[in-house]
């Protein structure tokens, strides 16, 4: 029997091998084998883990990719960074982790290449967030103009707090931090708008106050939102009978008010300092009781919610005469009605006066910006629709015909459905 001695050699590249086999008694007889094939396999090299996010959220998902890596790859989630063993969770130059649970994910890959022992990454560390909470906003202090007001929040969680307002309930800014010197004045309880309380005055008109919370990688929690909505008082217009006969009353009634009405009288209203006195009533209808002098009225109306807002109405005369001689103190009365009053769309305005003059209509706003002037005549202002333009806003409309003098003050409302929009004026 022959025997062949076996063949060990040390190999860099991949090499084939074969066997010719002579008979030893028969010159002419020779056999060879099939090549045999020896490949190398490349050394295993573990490559390097980047992620999708430097953080993920609770239930959110995060993916792994592997980089620089030689031979087949095996994933695994592991306990802890220093724990030797993991789950296989996948395979591929990729893994995605999804519905995060817990605090911190933890994971590696295992790279193996042929026979070769395999190569093991760095583990990867990424911190799972929890879901923040915008928390519950109340308030405090009143809705006036120029009056200070306060939002609290509580049951908020997050990393990054911050204070947001608006002044349509649409679109919302980073409220101010520290304190402002035009309107609205914001003033934070501490130098950061983050904190559980803002406080701020001077807002001139309505605004929105909500709390916004963010922790990582999750999306922005928000509070409710609280409105503050300004209440200035409109004195309104008076009218009723401009003449009583001696000894008899009539009765006034007070339009398009708002807020607390109080009447008032005066029989010296020409005076350089005329007197004023308080009449019992409280409602938008007063009656004069009998009469045997001029008396001059007037309603002066403050807002129910702002102290400081207060309005006075002009001054209504009631002249008295002496019937039987059909005798009137007023041939040329000059009356202004603006109506409607609060309006939405525009408003309209009722003159009524003997003159054919013109009128000069001008309109200003409560920073005294004028906002319209027009002349018309008296047959053109009846139809004539103001406001169609104007902002949300208290507005002065002052109407001069020739040495009369008319001043109405007018407040444009939001439409229904319509969130109102503020003007901030530096």
């Amino acid at each position: 029997m022959n025997t062949f001695p076996d063949l060990a050699h040390t190999l860099s590249v991949s090499t084939a091998y074969r066997a010719i086999v002579t008979s030893s008694t028969c010159a002419t007889s020779t056999a060879t084998t099939e090549n045999f094939v020896v490949n190398i396999a490349p050394t295993s090299v573990a490559g390097t883990i980047t992620t999708s996010t430097a953080s993920v959220c609770l239930g959110g998902s995060i993916t792994y990719t592997l980089s620089g890596y030689v031979g087949s790859i095996e994933w695994q989630s592991l306990a802890s960074a220093t724990a030797t063993s993991g789950t296989v969770v996948g395979t591929g130059a990729s893994y995605t982790a999804n519905n995060v649970s817990g605090t911190v994910l933890y994971v590696r890959a295992v790279v193996k290449s042929g026979p070769c022992s395999s190569a093991t990454t760095a583990v990867k560390t990424t911190t799972v967030n929890t879901l923040p909470l915008g928390g519950t906003v109340t308030r405090a202090g009143t809705s006036c103009l120029g009056s200070p007001g306060v939002v609290r929040v509580t049951g908020h969680t997050g990393t990054t707090l911050l204070w947001e307002y608006s002044t349509d309930g649409v679109n919302y800014v980073a409220a101010p931090v520290g304190v402002g010197t035009a309107a609205p004045t914001f003033i934070s309880n501490s130098n950061s708008n983050a904190t559980t309380m803002y406080s701020f005055t001077n807002i001139t008109g309505t605004t929105y106050f909500r709390f916004k919370s963010t922790n990582g990688a999750c999306a922005a929690a928000y509070s409710n939102v609280v409105q503050y909505t300004i209440s200035p008082a409109i004195a309104g217009t008076i009218s009723g009978s401009s003449t009583v006969c001696l000894g008899a009353g009539t009765t006034l009634t007070l339009a398009n008010a708002v807020g607390t009405i109080a009447w008032q009288k005066s029989t010296n209203w020409t005076a350089a300092t005329p007197t004023w006195n308080a009449v019992a009533g409280t409602t938008t209808s007063l009656a004069t009781g009998n009469l045997n002098v001029a008396t001059a009225y007037r309603a002066k109306v403050t807002s129910s919610t702002c102290s400081v807002s207060t309005a006075t109405t002009e001054n209504f005369v009631v002249n008295v005469v002496s019937c039987g001689a059909k005798i009137k103190l007023d041939e040329n009365p000059f009356r202004v009605i603006a109506s409607p009053n609060p309006f939405a769309e525009n408003f309209k305005l009722d003159v009524t006066s003997s003159s054919e003059e013109a009128l000069q209509i001008k309109v200003y706003d409560m920073l005294g910006k004028l906002v319209e002037n027009r002349i018309l005549a008296t047959t053109e202002v009846e139809g004539f629709e103001f406001g169609v333009n104007y902002p949300t806003g208290v507005y002065n409309v002052i109407v001069t015909q020739g040495d009369s003098i008319k001043t109405l003050r007018i407040i444009k409302k939001p439409k229904t459905g319509v969130v109102p929009r503020l003007r901030f004026t530096e």
